[in-house]
């Protein structure tokens, strides 16, 4: 197992996925089921294959409800951590609200449940209020999250990183453009000094820092900033992934308050055409231009 957290750890995922399926079959005990199911779980994060991460996360819950450890808050947090964010991703909002439910049970109770878990469970938490239009609950989980990450010593782990991309979607939605800018460009910088620089993870906060210098009266900086999310989406996830067609849905809106007509529509038809492919599935960190107009002239 620790061979199989190593090459998670580094995202060397060739063959690991026959390794983590044997050493499912194999465990002895109820306890050695939940760690490999919880491994697969992480792996299939990573792949990403949502059906199959739902399914080795709710096969975790299931033996930990069998084993010795049945009663650990600590793991029960864990679990619907992981089951919460892939809800909020796959648009599953009633799943979500379930999982975080069951987290705000727990950290509600007197169960041990670690200071960085509970930093977690916020930043989860916070993530399913912005993806339920909840931007003001969405500030507040999301702050206190990061605040509590400091404490922890997680203030440079992969979750804030996302609580950053997140609360600057928060900072967008509410119009506070300075505050936007100033979180989203800390989550940029702090991915690419943890080697993320060209990974798909700095999509959503490029695309929405672009949003930003779009409203800034920066079209140079927004043009630069579109671009490269956009690079960056189809070479870490490929032509036809949904957040690639936000990316372009962001661009189009922004090019036709600029009064570039055609390019507008050139970019919205290639996002619908995307959009097409894969109903139903929206990623929550990037803010939707056509939305954000709406409400400015609210």
């Amino acid at each position: 197992m620790q061979a199989a957290e190593l090459a998670l750890a580094s995202r060397e995922l060739r063959g690991l996925e026959e390794e983590l399926v044997r050493l499912t079959r194999e465990a002895e005990c109820p306890d050695e089921r939940v760690k490999a199911f919880v491994t697969l779980g992480r792996y299939y994060e990573l792949a990403p294959e949502d059906a199959k991460t739902e399914q080795s996360f709710l096969r975790a819950r299931y033996w930990l409800a069998q084993s010795e450890g049945r009663g650990d808050a600590e793991a029960q947090a864990e679990l619907a951590i992981h089951l919460l964010v892939l809800y909020v991703e796959g648009g599953q909002i009633g799943k979500a609200e379930r999982e975080s439910e069951t987290l705000l049970l727990l950290l509600e109770s007197k169960a041990a449940v670690s200071a960085g878990k509970r930093a977690y469970a916020l930043a989860a938490m916070g993530t399913l209020h912005f993806a339920a239009g909840r931007h003001g609950e969405a500030q507040v989980l999301l702050e206190r999250s990061l605040v509590a990450m400091e404490d922890a010593g997680l203030r440079k782990s992969h979750v804030a990183m996302r609580a950053l991309s997140y609360l600057g979607s928060v900072y967008l939605v509410q119009r506070r453009l300075p505050e936007a800018e100033r979180v989203l460009l800390e989550c940029t910088a702090e991915l690419k000094k943890a080697g993320m620089g060209e990974s798909e993870e700095m999509v959503a906060p490029l695309t929405n820092l672009a949003t930003v210098y779009s409203y800034a009266g920066r079209p140079a900086e927004a043009e630069a900033a579109y671009d490269r999310a956009y690079l960056l989406a189809e070479a870490s996830l490929g032509s036809g992934h949904p957040l690639l067609a936000d990316v372009l849905r962001a661009h189009a809106e922004y090019a036709a308050r600029q009064g570039q007509k055609a390019e507008a529509r050139k970019l919205n038809a290639r996002a619908r055409a995307i959009q097409q492919t894969l109903p139903g599935r929206r990623p929550a960190t990037t803010v939707d231009m056509t939305e954000l107009l709406r409400q400015r002239q609210r």
